[in-house]
């Protein structure tokens, strides 16, 4: 290493810096597709099993409800739109050390922006619409899955020794933290009260 450095040029020295972050590589062995089947060995190719096998397909329902959501119905609920508390009170219930999603814009960055009061406004708007119109954004339900291992498994060719942790957009979970208070709250409350 020392011999790198002496004979670094001003065209190379700022490629060093690069030494200091580390490189972070854990490869996983090729990955069992089953009896006679090829072992998966590409990146898409583990990531199509793993998911093929993690991520099995919800039983068939006989008989599926479909709620009529366009018309009122009898004991439907009056709207009522969310307070500033109600949304800083979600936002601050969130850890910043928790991992972003698919736009990589993570807690830090969202308590950031809702420290100044254009922040808050927009973030109160967008949560108040998104209810309003009874929308979860389809970017906020996109999710990236990260393969760990599960630990100390005897084989891990095998797709069952990895669990699949799921990381979702932080602004879509803020939404569901909102929502989940609203139904916790609506649920505790004595029937035939009203407010």
């Amino acid at each position: 290493m020392n011999e790198k450095l002496h004979q670094a040029t001003t065209d190379n020295i700022w490629g060093f810096q690069n030494w200091s972050k580390g490189v972070r590589n854990y490869p996983t062995p090729p990955i069992s597709r089953g009896e006679g089947m090829p072992k998966a060995v590409s990146h898409q190719e583990k990531c199509d099993v793993l998911r093929n096998e993690l991520y099995q397909p919800p039983p068939h329902l006989e008989e599926e409800h479909m709620p009529d959501l366009t018309n009122p119905q009898v004991d439907d609920l009056p709207f009522e739109e969310i307070s500033l508390d109600e949304v800083n009170e979600a936002i601050n219930a969130t850890s910043s050390s928790s991992m972003p999603g698919y736009s990589q814009m993570n807690y830090q960055v969202i308590k950031w922006a809702w420290r100044s009061d254009a922040g808050k406004q927009h973030i109160l708007l967008l949560m108040q619409k998104c209810l309003e119109a009874g929308y979860h954004p389809k970017s906020w339900r996109r999710a990236i899955a990260v393969a760990l291992k599960k630990p100390g498994k005897p084989d891990y060719s095998n797709p069952r020794a990895y669990h699949l942790i799921t990381l979702l957009e932080c602004l879509g979970k803020i939404l569901e933290k909102i929502v989940a208070r609203q139904l916790t709250f609506l649920a505790g409350k004595p029937r035939g009260h009203q407010d």
